[in-house]
């Protein structure tokens, strides 16, 4: 049955890497009740309540950090790449500013831990952005696992991570914009 259980757990973890791999900011509506959050001579648009019962951003707004062009940004910037865990990496262009996106997942305690890094580059700085997100390791695909017969059973159920925490993360990421 651990086994089984361990199985499950490690097919869940790899999903969502393939997924959060495969996906890149694309061009969406940002919802009209989203928050302007500037700092550092950036701006990004957040959703006013980013997490439920059953996942949540660790930090909110995200971990931001300004480099100069030229430094290894991604080992200062992103924890994920110093933890062990496999990572991901793939790249894209956010409003004609480049961008590499490291992912990985780890599992502790009943707890999937999904980390985004986007590490921007433009000609004068870099910035690293990083969304730590935790979430129930049951609650996907219809399952309801710790959350069976209690309140939360519902979202528990509900809870899609490409829907739920990737899309919004990209919509976030598809506001970047670096101030003159």
């Amino acid at each position: 049955m651990k086994k089984i259980v361990l199985v499950v757990l490690l097919v869940i973890i790899a999903l969502a890497g393939y997924l959060v791999m495969h996906r890149a900011p694309s061009d969406v509506k940002v919802p009209a009740d989203w928050t302007n959050y500037t700092d550092n001579g950036i701006q990004l648009k957040f959703p006013k309540t980013f997490g439920k019962t059953v996942w949540r951003a660790v930090t909110r707004p995200p971990v931001i950090a300004e480099f100069a062009a030229g430094k290894d940004t991604a080992n200062i910037g992103c924890p994920l790449l110093n933890s062990g865990m496999p990572i991901y990496k793939t790249n894209g262009t956010v409003n004609g500013i480049n961008y590499t996106l490291f992912t990985g997942n780890d599992i502790g305690a009943g707890t999937l831990y999904t980390s985004l890094c986007y590490v921007l580059s433009s000609k004068k700085s870099v910035y690293v952005i990083d969304f730590e997100i935790s979430s129930h390791s049951g609650c996907q695909n219809g399952n309801c696992w710790a959350y069976c017969g209690t309140k939360n059973e519902q979202e528990c159920k509900d809870f899609d991570m490409n829907r739920d925490v990737i899309k919004p993360i990209e919509t976030i990421i598809s506001t970047f914009k670096v101030l003159p």
